[in-house]
């Protein structure tokens, strides 16, 4: 016992005296809260609360692009940035949430520009927590009422729709194959 705390105590010496401050080699000033990103090569892009999607080098840590959602009305009727949930990338698709009337969402595809509308906030009253791409045409859902959906976007076709449990579903994870959530 008395060995114990005497290797536990050079242990903690040890680490205290020698530890060393870890530094950030680059530094990325977002335009408002992080909500989601990913990495693509030697670029990370992210989402924000400020309804920014912005791409930056991961070597020098320069913003090389900036999509700006357009403002919308809260409730009181003034203008606020549209929130974006929940960014996602195959090839050259940008899949977004973003924040809709009345605390539901919109699902938008942005391809070379052009944007896509696959779920209206207004007309299809989802609440989507996150959305990532499955394949070129197929994306998995997760929605804050516990349902998972797999949808085909050229189709508009829900192929499956499960309810995971009983409790209020926030977030999900897909394996590197995209074989399992």
């Amino acid at each position: 016992m008395k060995k114990s705390l005497i290797i536990i105590g050079f242990s903690l010496v040890t680490a205290f005296l020698y530890g060393q401050e870890i530094h950030p080699t680059i530094k990325i000033e977002a335009a408002g809260a992080i909500t989601d990103l990913f990495i693509e090569n030697t670029t990370v892009v992210l989402s924000t609360d400020a309804g920014t999607i912005e791409t930056y080098n991961i070597n020098n840590g320069e913003q090389t692009e900036i999509i700006q959602f357009p403002s919308m009305k809260d409730f009181m009727g003034d203008d606020v940035p549209t929130k974006i949930y929940s960014i996602d990338k195959v090839r050259k698709k940008l899949l977004v949430v973003t924040q809709g009337n009345r605390g539901f969402r919109n699902v938008v595809i942005i391809e070379n520009g052009v944007t896509e509308e696959i779920f209206n906030a207004d007309r299809n009253k989802l609440m989507i927590k996150k959305a990532r791409w499955i394949d070129t045409t197929t994306i998995l859902l997760g929605l804050m009422s516990n349902d998972l959906i797999l949808f085909v976007v050229g189709q508009n076709k829900v192929i499956c729709e499960l309810s995971i449990t009983p409790y209020t579903f926030s977030d999900f994870s897909l394996t590197a194959d995209k074989q399992y959530v």
